[in-house]
């Protein structure tokens, strides 16, 4: 996933939330990221994906990836849960959430996550373009 020839990051979030069963939103001029990025990118919608399947199955759940002038950012927000959480959750606390900052950190971005006004979760990462 760190080469040059990687599949761009739209296409393997395409992928990716055509198996979660999640929507999936691309806006803005898409300029080619750096593999490093794109696999970052990649990796927190995965993890994000994971962690909304673990703890509100049934939930709806959408990706949207924004090209901007200065960063591109990554937000992947899942519904309130509908059902008990599955019994994935019981498993405890992992470091999902550290492993997604500490990615986002060695490219120089941000990443924010949190529960929402509406009940809802919601995940955001942003790098540098």
């Amino acid at each position: 996933a760190l080469r040059d020839d990687a599949a761009p990051l739209p296409q393997q979030l395409k992928e990716l939330c055509s198996t979660a069963g999640a929507d999936i939103e691309i806006a803005g001029d898409q300029q080619p990221l750096s593999p490093p990025a794109t696999l970052a990118l990649f990796r927190i919608a995965q993890e994000a994906l994971t962690n909304a399947a673990k703890h509100a199955p049934g939930a709806a759940a959408s990706v949207s990836l924004h090209y901007g002038a200065d960063a591109v950012v990554l937000v992947v927000r899942n519904g309130r849960h509908v059902s008990t959480p599955s019994p994935l959750a019981a498993r405890g606390g992992g470091y999902g959430l550290q492993g997604m900052r500490e990615r986002v950190a060695l490219l120089g971005g941000t990443l924010d996550a949190g529960p929402t006004d509406d009940g809802a979760w919601l995940v955001r990462a942003a790098v540098p373009a």
